[in-house]
């Protein structure tokens, strides 16, 4: 690193934290460039780990010395904007040490060992046999798909989820694939026992919800995000196409269209009277279902739905993915072809994912318990 050093140093911390900096400049300067705050403990570790990393701390060399070295990792969460990069501490219990920017992840590079991982690029399972460690990569479907995954699993063990193999992310982290898993992933409230599509893990949680609480959690950061940055345009097909019934929903949509690319026309006729040209207006229904992205469909208890379902049958015919809401009981429920949700937030959340190109659909959002 030349004329440029990682170093440790007091920053008057109220917890008595380190603060790892660069120094562009030679010794006797004291300004400082920081990265992030370590805890003297982990700082030792991360220094007895990288000998170019130097302590001005007037500390204990042995100390320092006899410390556990530390294995990094740094994971890019696209959720965030500004410092999108977690460092992880990964040898021993994997916890999170900092968040940091693109510059000082490149600065930290220059003179630390540690993995860069992108979640979103990179294959999720991993199948590892216990004893031995020894990690292979899932192939096709399953390194992505949680069922397959699954899937792979029990025949690795011969027919059971608990055996000599396991799972892990790519992270390294092994997935608790049936209750009891980790607390910290069941919801509040809902006591369905499901596995996330997201990290595999099993959880409690409402019915049907796709993932556990922290990806749940994750993927509203995510849609927050989106929103604040405004609707990407997409080539060819766009929005989301709901299918309810008119006059009790219209406004409803209307309203949901300020925060979500609805493009059914009809709610802004809903009203009683308001249609003038029924050909005209069924022209559009179909263009508008078949060049959407994904289509809703709702429904609430004793009503009764007739237009939307010749939208679903259009949406389906065209390819077009189709999530429902409150139709449980019908047969075309148990098709295969419809992602079920439990709730109109659900299939927002869903709808997001969808024209993100990172959602499980037609039919694939669930897993039976283990």
């Amino acid at each position: 690193m030349s004329n440029q050093y990682l170093v440790f140093r007091h920053c008057g911390d109220a917890d008595g934290r380190l603060q790892l900096v660069t120094r562009t400049h030679d010794l006797g300067g004291t300004d400082y460039d920081p990265i992030f705050r370590a805890s003297v403990a982990d700082a030792y570790g991360i220094g007895r780990a990288n000998r170019a990393v130097g302590f001005h701390t007037g500390d204990d060399e042995g100390a320092r010395a006899s410390a556990e070295p530390m294995a990094l990792r740094a994971v890019r969460r696209s959720t965030r904007q500004t410092r999108p990069w977690d460092l992880l501490k990964v040898s021993g219990e994997m916890r999170k040490l900092a968040e940091l920017s693109d510059d000082q992840l490149s600065r930290l590079r220059k003179g630390v060992s540690l993995d860069v991982v992108d979640t979103d690029a990179l294959p999720r399972f991993y199948l590892v046999r216990s004893e031995a460690g020894d990690r292979t990569l899932l192939e096709e479907d399953a390194s992505t798909d949680v069922k397959a995954a699954i899937r792979a699993l029990q025949t690795a063990n011969g027919g059971r989820l608990l055996g000599e193999h396991h799972l892990e992310d790519v992270l390294g982290e092994r997935i608790e694939v049936i209750l009891p898993a980790h607390g910290k992933r069941n919801w509040s409230d809902g006591d369905y026992a499901s596995n996330c599509a997201a990290c595999g893990h099993a959880f409690l949680g409402p019915k049907r919800a796709p993932r556990c609480a922290p990806c749940h959690a994750e993927t509203l950061a995510e849609n927050a995000a989106r929103d604040a940055a405004g609707p990407a345009a997409k080539p060819g097909r766009h929005g989301v196409y709901i299918a309810s019934k008119a006059v009790a929903h219209g406004p409803r949509w209307q309203e949901l269209r300020k925060r979500l690319p609805v493009i059914s026309t009809w709610i802004d006729e809903s009203a009683p009277g308001l249609t003038l040209d029924w050909p005209d207006l069924w022209d559009r229904c179909i263009s508008e279902v078949i060049s959407a992205e994904v289509l809703i469909v709702y429904m609430e208890p004793g009503e009764t739905l007739k237009g939307a379902w010749i939208e679903v049958g259009a949406a389906l015919g065209a390819g077009v993915p189709v999530l429902g809401v409150g139709i449980d009981e019908f047969s075309i429920a148990k098709s295969g072809k419809i992602t079920l949700c439990a709730s109109m937030d659900e299939a927002v959340e869903m709808a997001r994912g969808i024209m993100d190109g990172n959602a499980l659909v037609h039919g694939a959002g669930e897993l039976e318990s283990a």
